[in-house]
């Protein structure tokens, strides 16, 4: 009794370790592969491949990592020639799902979804309907992304969203002067759109109030050396990055900017004032604009599954220092987390999400 369970990114293995704990809880005696990152890793029986810490966001990534695609589909084949395995989950493997999906099929292995590549959002049915074409279930954690893939097919499900089990709401400790939190992402191309600008922003705020705490939380230690480089031009933050710790961090602070991505929600589910900044590489943003006709009106999340502005965000060239100096500042004195029941209304339903998912995937048949 085998499943192959393949994350491709740092949200994604979090997710996908929960849901390997969930799936041993129904059937003890299951067998986990995994490939992923390190939370993952700690959940399988057999590890594969690590691949969460090289998952970049554009068109680029199609291009110059072609070694990385090798390597990860050579491992892939290599356990599927060995082991007996019937069903296998990918989890958030934007790019890279479709190969895997197909590699899996050749071995007759059944295949479900848990969380789709951003295709529900761009309203693009043709690369969605592949992913119906493929999977045994889909199991979304938008409620937007359920209604998306319920018109395509009758195998789509919903249990909220995965954050909302995870995240527990935190009686902000007494501090002795304001913080301010920066979450620059868990991509490596995420570091080089925002870190520096948030770095930046951080070093104005300080200069203008010395008691200001600032606290960079980064998803993995795998990302050390990106973090390190760039602290090389503000040294007076190397002792303010916190990794593998942004939940209590958030926590504590009056103020997070943040990467667009699910961290947003984090945020919303604490209740803390939060600055969005989301952006593409330009390359893949001119081709999503202007080939692929993406013209969505927010791109941070609870913006995005609201149609409102719950909170400030700053998209490709709104990006500037100056902008969001004056706005961090400003809800740095008017904190306002009024509108946020309306972000977490969207993603809330089951109380134990990953349960309902491993309940859903195992089936009746509980015979893996």
């Amino acid at each position: 009794m085998s499943i192959f369970i393949i994350a491709g990114e740092v949200s994604g293995d979090l997710y996908a370790a929960h849901l390997a704990k969930a799936l041993k809880r129904e059937q003890p005696k299951l067998v986990i592969f995994g490939i992923g990152g390190d939370h993952l890793q700690a959940q399988s029986d057999e590890f594969v491949f690590q691949s969460a810490y090289n998952h970049d966001i554009g068109i680029h990534d199609i291009f110059s990592r072609k070694q990385f695609k090798l390597n990860l589909l050579n491992s892939l084949k290599e356990t599927l020639s060995k082991a007996t395995i019937k069903e296998a989950v990918i989890v958030d493997f934007q790019h890279l799902n479709a190969n895997i999906a197909a590699l899996l099929k050749s071995y007759s292995i059944r295949v479900y979804t848990v969380i789709t590549p951003n295709f529900w959002m761009w309203k693009d049915r043709r690369s969605a309907q592949k992913i119906c074409d493929y999977s045994e279930k889909i199991i979304c954690i938008f409620k937007k992304e359920y209604e998306f893939y319920q018109s395509l097919t009758n195998n789509a499900f919903y249990f909220g969203h995965p954050m909302t089990e995870l995240v527990q709401e935190q009686v902000q400790q007494n501090t002795v002067s304001k913080q301010v939190t920066l979450l620059p992402g868990s991509r490596p191309q995420e570091f080089h759109l925002y870190f520096k600008i948030m770095l930046t922003v951080a070093q104005k705020l300080q200069s203008e109030n010395a008691d200001l705490s600032i606290k960079i939380a980064v998803a993995s230690r795998h990302y050390e050396a990106i973090v390190t480089s760039y602290l090389g031009q503000f040294p007076q933050f190397l002792e303010c990055v916190s990794y593998d710790n942004a939940q209590e961090e958030i926590a504590k602070s009056h103020l997070v900017i943040s990467a667009t991505g699910s961290a947003t929600l984090e945020v919303i589910l604490l209740k803390k004032p939060l600055i969005v900044l989301a952006a593409l590489p330009i390359l893949s943003f001119l081709y999503a604009r202007y080939i692929l006709g993406v013209k969505t009106k927010n791109l941070s999340l609870p913006n995005f599954l609201t149609n409102q502005a719950i909170v400030p965000e700053f998209v490709q060239t709104d990006m500037k220092v100056s902008t969001i100096f004056q706005a961090a500042k400003y809800w740095l004195n008017n904190p306002d987390t009024s509108h946020y029941e309306a972000v977490i209304a969207e993603i809330t339903k089951e109380k134990q999400v990953f349960t309902a998912m491993a309940k859903n995937i195992l089936g009746d048949k509980n015979t893996l």
